[in-house]
């Protein structure tokens, strides 16, 4: 979602986890609470990019799929 709302790195994923917190924990459970971005690259990286293609196909066709339940809109400005 991060990505989608304009995220561009893994700072921005960070920052957009921290700013949409309360909307996440309706899916997730977040027991140590929001990730640091290395925590994200190190997770990125261990997955084969083939792999991760395949995965995000298949979710953004979901999303698309007639009767899904569309995204909440939610912007993602990077903090300086």
């Amino acid at each position: 979602m991060a990505t989608v709302a304009g995220a561009q790195n893994c700072e921005d994923v960070c920052y957009f986890a921290q700013d949409h917190e309360e909307w996440l924990r309706q899916f997730l459970t977040l027991k140590h609470g929001i990730l640091k971005h290395d925590m994200y690259l190190r997770t990125l990286a261990a997955i084969p990019p083939e792999q991760f293609e395949t995965l995000v196909r298949a979710w953004s066709a979901a999303l698309c799929a007639p009767g899904a339940q569309q995204p909440v809109r939610a912007g993602c400005v990077p903090r300086q």
